[in-house]
């Protein structure tokens, strides 16, 4: 796609983004995909983007720092022994006429006893006679977190070509982790004089943002845990990397650091992990790699992709009068 095309989003295009331009020589790649937002009928978005049009596909090189996280969570609770025999009882109701019952009870009526004298004496009593109680504490399973991801990029564009494809695929980022507002018409009876009455409710609602497909290309992605479908949280964009500012000729930032947060949105249970783990057998097949919309157009290689990128660099340039081997500036 040149870099005209990647400037306007028609229903239905897919837009293709790169970086670094020679990104497909490599083995192995991840590939950042939006799907389309919630079309709302007869509803204007505010920004006048066509945000539930086509889709965008981002391939940039895999970072240095990839955190694959997976946690659960549990708490600890104190468990009596009447909470115990109660947990028997709903389990087996006829447990509770047991012999155990009345032990349980008794069991429990002594410790709030030893508890409640303990505290008067300030621990004297329990310490006296060289004991504690026994907090009969249970590890208690609560739940499973969404898991977040951090990328960190760092652009040198080496050609105009290049520092376009960085500029389109921040914007592409920040648009997508956006929200767009809409306005809503709320009809009502008909005024004395026949119109039509109609509130409109201005930037009254909120659609939501774009939700990301994120995988990896190459051997990599058959040996490696996947990404389950996420919503980017945070693209931050850093034009120094610490350094003192400098730019090209026509304001282009010789360097661009870019950090961006997702949160996947659905949980990472058992089901959902055999979609994206290799050695489960049912991972799902990757829907961008390679290259998704240069496939769709001629199911080309990833070195035919690779020659393609350079014919059109060169032709990008050559138009600007800018030598292909550089055009810094």
């Amino acid at each position: 796609m040149t870099k005209t095309a990647c400037k306007s989003n028609p229903d239905g295009e897919v837009i293709d983004l790169i970086y670094p331009q020679e990104l497909f020589s490599n083995e192995n790649y991840i590939t950042f995909a939006t799907r389309k937002r919630v079309k709302r009928a007869d509803i204007k978005s505010q920004s006048g983007i066509t945000s539930s049009g086509g889709e965008t596909v981002i391939h940039l090189y895999i970072p240095d720092t990839l955190l694959s996280q997976a946690n659960v969570q549990y708490k600890n609770e104190g468990v009596s022994s009447l909470q115990r025999t109660l947990g028997g009882f709903f389990q087996d109701p006829s447990s509770v006429f047991g012999e155990g019952t009345g032990q349980a009870i008794g069991d429990t009526a002594a410790k709030f006893v030893t508890k409640m004298a303990d505290g008067l004496t300030g621990g004297a009593l329990t310490a006296s006679v060289g004991i504690a109680q026994n907090p009969m504490r249970e590890m208690m399973f609560e739940g499973v977190g969404f898991r977040s991801w951090n990328f960190t990029y760092e652009f040198y564009p080496k050609s105009r070509f290049e520092a376009d494809q960085v500029n389109q695929i921040i914007y592409n980022f920040r648009n997508a982790m956006l929200p767009d507002s809409f306005s809503f018409n709320i009809k009502a009876d008909k005024e004395a004089n026949g119109d039509e009455a109609a509130t409109i409710l201005q930037d009254a609602f909120f659609n939501y943002p774009n939700v990301f497909d994120i995988e990896f290309s190459g051997p990599v992605a058959d040996k490696i845990d996947g990404f389950l479908p996420s919503v980017c949280t945070k693209c931050d964009v850093d034009h120094t990397g610490g350094q003192k500012f400098s730019v090209y000729e026509d304001g282009q930032p010789i360097k661009t650091t870019m950090t961006l947060e997702f949160m996947e949105i659905r949980l990472l249970t058992q089901n959902n992990y055999q979609s994206i783990s290799n050695v489960s057998g049912q991972k799902r097949d990757n829907r961008y790699s390679p290259a998704q919309g240069y496939m769709d157009r001629g199911g080309q290689t990833r070195e035919q992709i690779s020659d393609n990128w350079n014919d059109i660099t060169k032709k990008t340039l050559g138009a600007l009068g800018i030598p292909s081997d550089g055009g810094k500036g």
